[in-house]
């Protein structure tokens, strides 16, 4: 079985089966595979998203309550196909209804509005937001849902804080991340839902100015998608008066990104997506973590990710202790080789083993021994392992 990694614009192809002489152990669910050789290829989907329900614009402006006049809209900074149809959707509904003003407000805008002091946390994060959400009189969240290597799941409030918040705040509430030691805590994962000291401190600073409505969309990946024929998956649209809409939301993305095996691989290859997604470490540091969930302890990750780059952006590019000790977490469970265009010496002060070459990623792989179980997945970020699986046909209780 071929290999098919995205680095930078790049892409790389190795042939599973003769370098490691057995089939894999973990191997990418089939849209996953279809959308990596449409981006390998360079082929483009020639169709546009569609909802689901159709009438999604509808209910949603069924809900404005009478005499709204301002209207604000929270949306992830990163644009995407699915976000942006739905910010133009609503956009065109909301001035059908007349409503006077709709200010849709993306994370890190460099034209946002002044932020208002609105109040602290419980955890002493200090709460600032933007004065045309604070005063509209319907605010309208709109996101999609992730997994996320801090909050467990990212989207719904996390788009209002820290999203429309100042950085200082952002890392303040970051920072909650982590233990006495500088460690992750335990708590703070891909995937976990409960007990996660940054998602509750968001949620509760969101909560001092409160979203009307919830819109949350999920991509609908179908089983059968055929890799010959290029195609953006349907938007399920997720709604409701209360954050349980992005909940809902989030339950179903976590069933259909949880990938089953029988044994835990000793030997596993991946990568960040490509580009944008892996131009500094930082960003392609997600899936690295993801990547480390499913390899057995001892074993060994091969990594690619460009960072073109560099480590971070910005005047200080270094790494956020956060950032930092979810490299220490992976590492910590696997030998990793970071195939990347950085210099050595930074990247082996991390800990991890730093891979300049085609030829150097191969002497890598190759040091697994004879017929190592061995498994890939493209852009890791997007998938865990099942629930408490331990491989060997074992569920952890």
């Amino acid at each position: 079985m071929s290999i098919w990694l995205r680095y930078g614009d790049r892409s790389e192809r190795l042939d599973g089966l003769a370098l490691f002489g057995r089939p894999p152990a973990v191997t990418p669910p089939r849209f996953a595979l279809a959308a990596r050789i449409w981006d390998s290829l360079g082929l483009t989907p020639d169709s546009i998203p569609t909802f689901e329900p159709h009438s999604w614009v509808e209910h949603a402006l069924a809900a404005l309550p009478a005499g709204v006049k301002r209207v604000a809209v929270a949306a992830p900074r990163t644009q995407s196909t699915g976000c942006d149809a739905l910010i133009a959707a609503l956009v065109a509904g909301l001035r059908a209804r007349a409503i006077g003003e709709c200010e849709i407000l993306r994370g890190g805008a460099a034209d946002r509005a002044s932020l208002r002091d609105i109040g602290v946390t419980s955890a002493g994060t200090p709460v600032r937001l933007p004065a045309v959400w604070v005063e509209a009189d319907w605010r309208i969240v709109l996101s999609g849902v992730a997994y996320d290597p801090l909050t467990g799941f990212n989207g719904g409030d996390d788009v209002v804080f820290p999203g429309l918040a100042d950085p200082d705040a952002r890392k303040q509430n970051r920072l909650l991340a982590l233990d006495a030691k500088g460690e992750l805590r335990a708590e703070c994962r891909p995937g976990v839902r409960g007990g996660n000291p940054v998602r509750i401190d968001l949620e509760a600073a969101a909560a001092l100015s409160p979203a009307s409505w919830w819109i949350v969309a999920l991509p609908v990946e179908p089983r059968d998608v055929d890799p010959a024929s290029p195609s953006v998956p349907s938007l399920r649209v997720i709604q409701g008066a209360s954050p349980g809409a992005w909940e809902t939301a989030r339950d179903a993305h976590d069933e259909r990104s949880r990938v089953e095996f029988t044994a835990r691989p000793r030997l596993f290859v991946s990568d960040a997506g490509g580009a944008p997604d892996d131009a500094t470490l930082a960003r392609a540091c997600g899936s690295l973590l993801h990547a480390a969930e499913f390899v057995g302890d001892g074993g060994r990750l091969l990594f690619a990710a460009s960072c073109a780059e560099g480590i971070e952006l910005g005047p200080d590019p270094v790494l956020s202790p956060w950032k930092a000790a979810t490299l220490r977490r992976s590492s910590a469970r696997a030998t990793v080789g970071l195939w990347s265009d950085l210099p050595s010496d930074p990247i082996a002060r991390l800990g991890l083993v730093p891979i300049t070459s085609r030829d150097e990623a191969l002497r890598f792989l190759a040091q697994s021994g004879a017929e190592p179980l061995w498994g890939w997945l493209p852009r890791a970020e997007r998938f865990l392992p099942a629930p408490g699986w331990r491989g060997g046909g074992a569920r952890a209780d």
